[in-house]
């Protein structure tokens, strides 16, 4: 078994891994070493100083905090770097100047409205001193940004889970699943009443791949009146 994480995150790397780390039948000291071998060699070098993982459930957990933290600090560099203002030398009469007229039907009157919170370096977002745009406490979280209601017909009730009987290597599977999942951020524990199933297909390639049975959701929930886009435009 040889996988690579290459670009993609540690997280989803995780996931195939553990997917076929259930079929190969290999101890958890062979698949220690497979599954830091196809890391990141940046994330290796990180985890090289981490040595608190004693078993290989908490090694993973560990690989995905770590390129959780790598990958938010970058973007948080991206967008700090971004942010900062340009110095720009204007040599002009300093005398007092007269405001300028609003001026319909053109677009210098948007960046005229701007340009006074970046020479004060005063928050694109809010306009407040003391913070930039990439940490404005007005601005919605990620969560807040992504989360989408789904609207129930009426007088319907979300669905109750269903149980599918599963194998050894299903359950092992799942377990795996869910708490790589967990330690990414991609699900979190919940006590709602509502629930879906759970449960494993086979691949070619010999391994399971996780599939979530949302039928009876679909069934109560409120149709899009819209056509769908096809894939290759939406990835466009």
């Amino acid at each position: 078994m040889e996988l690579r994480q290459g670009s993609e995150a540690a997280a989803d790397y995780a996931i195939r891994f553990c997917t076929l780390a259930v079929q190969s039948g290999w101890n958890d000291a062979a698949l220690w070493a497979v599954f830091r071998a196809g890391l990141n060699p940046a994330l290796q070098e990180e985890l090289a100083c981490d040595m608190k993982a004693t078993s290989l459930s908490q090694f993973v957990a560990t690989a995905i905090r770590l390129d959780n933290l790598r990958r938010q600090h970058q973007v948080g560099t991206q967008a700090s770097a971004a942010a900062r203002p340009r110095v720009r030398m204007d040599y002009h009469d300093h005398r007092k100047e007269v405001p300028e007229r609003m001026q319909l039907g053109r677009s210098r009157l948007a960046a005229q409205g701007h340009r006074p919170r970046v020479q004060m370096r005063l928050c694109y977002h809010c306009g407040a001193s003391g913070h930039l745009s990439p940490r404005c406490p007005e601005r919605p979280s990620l969560a807040q940004v992504w989360d989408c209601a789904i609207d129930l017909l009426p007088n319907a009730s979300p669905p109750k889970g269903r149980i599918y009987p599963l194998s050894l290597p299903e359950s092992k599977a799942m377990e795996d699943y869910i708490e790589t999942a967990l330690a990414a951020g991609h699900i979190r524990p919940s006590t709602s009443p509502a629930a879906a199933g759970f449960f494993f297909v086979g691949k070619k390639d010999g391994g399971l791949r996780p599939c979530i049975d949302y039928r009876g959701l679909n069934a109560v929930t409120v149709r899009y009146p819209y056509p769908l886009p096809l894939v290759p435009a939406a990835l466009e």
